[in-house]
C-alpha cells in the first residue's frame, strides 16, 4: 500500500510516494474498508497456517459403481430405462 503526502493550499502539492506497509499479493485491493478518520484500515487476511479448502470431483462416478456393485452381486448392474 502507497502513501503520499498532500499539502493543500492555495494550490495542490503532492509529495513522493512512499510505501505505507507491504501487502500480500492476493490481497483484492477492491475489498479494503477505511475507517471514518482514515487511520485504519480493515483488510481480508488469511494466516499462511490456514489451509484452503478442497475441491475434490468425481469423474465417471457410475462406471465405478457399476463396478462396485458387480463385485458385491457377483452379476454385472443393468441400468434401468426410463
Amino acid at each position: 500500500m502507497m502513501a503520499v503526502d498532500v499539502r493543500l493550499g492555495t494550490t495542490f502539492e503532492a509529495g513522493v510516494p512512499h510505501v505505507l506497509f507491504k501487502m500480500p499479493d492476493a490481497i483484492a485491493l477492491s475489498r479494503f474498508v477505511l475507517s471514518a478518520d482514515g487511520q485504519r484500515l480493515l483488510l481480508p487476511l488469511t494466516t499462511r497456517a490456514a489451509k484452503r479448502p478442497t475441491l475434490t470431483a468425481l469423474l465417471n462416478w457410475t462406471a465405478e459403481l457399476t463396478k462396485v456393485r458387480t463385485v458385491a452381486s457377483g452379476r454385472p448392474l443393468r441400468a434401468r430405462r426410463p
